[in-house]
């Protein structure tokens, strides 16, 4: 089950990454941008975790926000699973996140930039095999 499950996962990066869809976004000031890549240039970057990293509880989430906070959605099977607001302090942020999941190896990961930006990263990431 896991197989098939991380196979799924791994087709569906592949597929975001020949898309082309996995490009840095640059946001002009009042447009707002999703993207599955860690970074909107200028505005938000998620330098941990990154795309298809295992993220057991307890992780980290870290970055860099020209946003004095940050937001964080983590999910699973369409289910809210972990979410919270992060401070940022001279541009950098930081959090450990627990949480629990008992449903899904596939794992969605979105951070946002609650400003007149609205930028939104979206990062998929997988939960480990448990044994």
């Amino acid at each position: 089950m896991f197989i098939g499950r991380a196979s799924a996962l791994i087709v569906g990066m592949l597929t975001v990454l020949a898309a082309g869809c996995a490009s840095s976004t640059t946001v002009d000031g009042d447009a707002a941008a999703t993207t599955v890549e860690g970074v909107v240039e200028g505005l938000l970057t998620v330098t941990s975790p990154e795309i298809g990293d295992v993220f057991p509880s307890p992780s980290n989430i870290t970055g860099e926000s020209s946003s004095p906070t940050v937001s964080y959605v983590l999910s699973a099977g369409g289910m809210v699973i972990a979410e919270g607001t992060i401070d940022v302090i001279d541009r950098k942020f930081s959090t450990t996140v627990e949480f629990t999941n008992t449903c899904c190896i596939e794992m969605t990961l979105e951070v946002l930039q609650p400003d007149d930006t609205g930028s939104t990263l979206v990062i998929p990431l997988a939960y480990p095999e448990p044994g």
